[in-house]
């Protein structure tokens, strides 16, 4: 997997395994949503850390509503 260029430093290879580990955790429930797709969208929605999680875990269970 080609490594997104925030993800290049040692908090990013962090970041990227804290998101595997948390989808495999959870697997049963994310099993419909492809592994890429969702560490994709973990990372966009973290913006770098920017975000607080709570924030970014509302706003990706609304923006997963209008998805179906």
């Amino acid at each position: 997997m080609q490594l997104p260029t925030c993800l290049t430093l040692a908090g990013g290879a962090l970041l990227l395994h804290f998101v595997d580990a948390q989808y495999e955790r959870y697997l049963q429930a994310l099993e419909h949503i492809l592994k890429q797709k969702y560490i994709e969208r973990f990372i966009t929605l973290d913006n770098r850390g920017h975000i607080w999680k709570d924030k970014m875990y509302e706003d990706w269970v609304c923006s997963r509503k209008y998805k179906g």
